[in-house]
């Protein structure tokens, strides 16, 4: 099966010149590549990423943009095309002539993250409306008992299933013969995919639909920043923070106080949604690691790295903002030594 995604945009809908196929995921992908890993890819072959020339070569250098999409026994083409086109189906349908794709067709939107797996067939992949933030902009579909899709309509609401940007053509001669139909009547200037599958429906064309759940829709900016601020990256220190202050010197050593079991169930609770990275900071000389180690394991403390041997004094956290990262990125909480109230603060 071949696996087609156009990143060319046709309406602007983001307030940001980059274009949201090229933004970065808090985890690092880019939202294209993100795309592409929730698929799983046992059938898929070839994948196919459109790109516009012009906005390819502002970002990207062929090689490097190529190298993040290494997947194994798949074959990845980087479609440039100089042309943005009024109507989706057409930029697919260049990009399936240009490169005389043939077989089973996976056409997938860059702007919902969900996963699938696609099987070889006539598919259309939906959500119940109630999982959307939105419905402007969006197509819908009915269907029977069967599964099988009676109708198809773009941006007109004609049941509570949206179609969530992912089209299974069994052959992609279904796609290309229904579209040339569709361009020879008069006054069509915009094409979508639904369209094509419609036309593919009125010709008794069976098309199946499938329910897929837990969808991120980014078609508007704002889905896109209120994803992006569930994850965060918190510097967190250890004495006075998630352990009683201690010192090198004191009765109180390092590596001997109890845990503050507000504070450190709180950290696990935010570590155990898979969204927040956390980064011990700490004063403790580094020889004092393998005690300090010790004690985080015996209090089950959260973490992904610790820093050592900082001053005993003031912490500057600096970063930078953007457009795609907006202000502001880095945010300081002052704690009182030995305070219990960590989630309070944080919130």
């Amino acid at each position: 099966m071949n696996l087609l995604i156009s990143t060319i945009n046709y309406v602007k809908k983001y307030n940001i010149n980059k274009n949201p196929a090229f933004l970065t995921c808090p985890n690092g992908n880019l939202m294209i590549k993100e795309v592409i890993e929730h698929i799983d890819l046992l059938l898929i072959n070839k994948i196919y990423i459109i790109v516009h020339k012009e906005e390819f070569d502002t970002y990207f250098n062929l090689d490097d943009f190529k190298s993040m999409f290494y997947f194994k026994n798949i074959e990845i083409i980087i479609d440039i095309q100089d042309t943005i086109f009024k109507s989706p189906s057409k930029t697919i349908y260049n990009c399936i002539k240009k490169n005389n794709i043939i077989g089973p067709l996976l056409i997938k939107d860059y702007k919902s993250i969900f996963d699938f797996s696609p099987i070889i067939g006539n598919y259309v992949y939906y959500c119940n409306s109630v999982e959307l933030s939105h419905l402007d902009n969006k197509s819908f579909i009915q269907f029977n008992n069967l599964n099988h899709i009676t109708n198809i309509s773009e941006k007109e609401i004609i049941s509570n299933y949206v179609n969530i940007g992912a089209y299974i053509f069994n052959d992609v001669n279904l796609f290309l013969e229904s579209y040339e139909e569709i361009c020879k009547i008069k006054n069509i200037s915009e094409i979508y995919i639904s369209h094509v599958i419609f036309k593919c429906i009125i010709k008794n064309k069976i098309f199946y639909s499938m329910k897929v759940n837990n969808i991120l829709d980014f078609s508007k900016q704002k889905d896109w920043e209120n994803f992006c601020k569930e994850y965060k990256t918190l510097f967190v220190d250890i004495d006075g923070t998630l352990v009683y202050n201690s010192g090198e010197y004191s009765k109180k050593k390092w590596g001997e106080t109890d845990a503050i079991e507000n504070n450190v169930d709180y950290l696990n609770k935010l570590y155990s949604t898979g969204k927040v990275k956390i980064i011990l900071t700490t004063a403790r000389k580094k020889i004092y690691e393998k005690k300090t180690i010790e004690q985080l394991k015996k209090y089950n403390i959260p973490y992904d790295n610790i820093i050592f041997d900082l001053y005993h004094g003031k912490r500057y956290l600096i970063n930078d903002y953007s457009e795609t990262n907006k202000y502001p990125t880095s945010i300081s909480i002052n704690l009182e030594r030995n305070n219990n109230n960590l989630e309070k603060i944080l919130n």
